[in-house]
This record gives structure tokens, sequence and C-alpha cells, in this order.
């Protein structure tokens, strides 16, 4: 059985990683379905490009120099079926939305505690590394965002009000069913250091938004950016990335 780990891939016997009980994995399919359903709700709304591309940086991504291919797989960024994966992530990145990371968990794990599964899924938390790293890592993806900082982009795509709204109920969902499910009162609760680093981080951060927020309107209200603009938006982008310690 092979394990991925920091240092690369090592494999160990396979008797030393017991199979999970078919309940637990039915209950896996079902949470992911029901996630996956949410997920499409959201990047399938009529309006969901429109309000992507306006409301986060993409486009300026699109011409950063760091890439080995293409942002989009061909003929530019016109929609999210050619959009690349690594650029997808880092947009939302850049906005503090992190969606790829956490959205539909929220609903799924509503939908399963209100249907009185709550005491279960604490359950498989404590003891399935499996699910505890699953939970623990849309954790992390919610810790980071920055819902006030994400509404001031959202400003940004005027006429697809709907699509940011989805995002917002579905962050405050996620934030509270996670809660329920960890048994604690706010996230990252059993990962002080980590919330700490976070927390330390983000006044910082929301200068360099505010900075790009202006940026990325001036480049709107000219219709072009010269090279001076360009760079300017590029070490915002550089900024941002470095303060999340992520890009995609």
């Amino acid at each position: 059985m092979l394990l991925a780990s920091p240092s690369g891939v090592s494999r160990t016997p396979a008797e030393h990683a017991p199979e999970p009980d078919p309940a637990h994995l039915e209950l896996v399919a079902r949470l992911a379905a029901r996630g996956m359903a949410r997920y499409r709700e959201l990047v399938d709304h009529p309006d969901f490009w429109t309000w992507y591309a306006a409301a986060t940086p993409i486009e300026h991504i699109s011409h950063l120099p760091i890439a080995s291919r293409p942002v989009s797989r061909a003929g530019g960024v016109k929609g999210i079926d050619n959009l690349r994966a690594i650029p997808w992530v880092f947009a939302w990145t850049q906005v503090r939305a992190n969606v790829p990371g956490w959205f539909g968990i929220g609903t799924a794990l509503a939908d399963e505690c209100d249907a009185g599964g709550e005491a279960r899924l604490q359950s498989l938390y404590a003891a399935w590394p499996f699910f505890r790293a699953l939970i623990d890592n849309a954790e992390l993806e919610l810790a980071r965002t920055r819902p006030h900082i994400l509404a001031r982009y959202a400003r940004q795509a005027p006429g697809a009000d709907a699509v940011g709204a989805m995002i917002a109920a579905e962050l405050e969902r996620s934030v509270d069913a996670i809660n329920r499910v960890t048994r604690s009162t706010h996230l990252l609760a059993t990962r002080p250091v980590i919330r700490r680093t976070i927390l330390d981080r983000n006044p910082y951060a929301d200068v360099v938004h505010l900075l790009q927020l202006e940026l990325m309107s001036r480049a709107r209200q000219r219709g072009a950016v010269d090279d001076a603009l360009r760079r300017l938006l590029f070490l915002s982008i550089n900024g941002i990335a470095a303060a999340m310690q992520s890009t995609g």
C-alpha cells in the first residue's frame, strides 16, 4: 500500500491499514454525492462565470509569467470548462474564498446531522483517520477564508448577486457543520498554533487585498493594462499568495 508523505511516497504493508467498515464507505459516498450536487449548483449557475471573472483576478493571473503551460486549455480564459486546475484554485485563494477546498461540505454534513446522524459523524471523526483528515483539511481552508474581504471582491460583479449570496450562505453553513462534527466552538480549536498564525497574518494581508482591489478597479476603468499597472497587479498577487502560503 502506498502512502503519500511530505518527503515523497513510502510503502507500508497493507495489513497496517485495515479495510474500513462498508457502512462508513456508504456514508462517505452519500456525503460526497450531496456535496458534489451543491458544488454543481454553484458552478452551473447561469451567472457564475460572469461573477467569477469579475470578482477574482483570474484575468491578471492568466498573464503571470510563471506557468509551465497556459492557464486555459485553448482560446483564452473564456469559461470554467477550459480553465486549468491551478489557476482556478489560485484565483479563489486571492479573494480569500478557497471555494474548491470546502464548498458543499457544509450542506452534506448539515443534512446528515439534521437527519439524526450527528453523533455518528462525531464518532467517525474521533475514530477514523481518513474521515478526520477530510474534515481537518476542509476546516483549514475555511479558517483561511475572510468573508468581509471576499464581500469587497464580490461587489465588483454587478448583476450576479445570487452567486455571492450562495457562497456566503454555504460558508456559514460549513463553519457551523464542521464545528458540530468536531464538537468545537470555533475553527482550528485543536490546532491553536495554526489558527494564531492565520489570525496574525490577516491584518497585513488585508492591506494588500485593498491595494489589489484598487488596481483591479483601475484596470477595468482604463480598459487596458499597461506595463506599470501589470507589474503592480503581479506584486499584489504574489503578496497575497505569500501571506496565504498557497497558490493553487
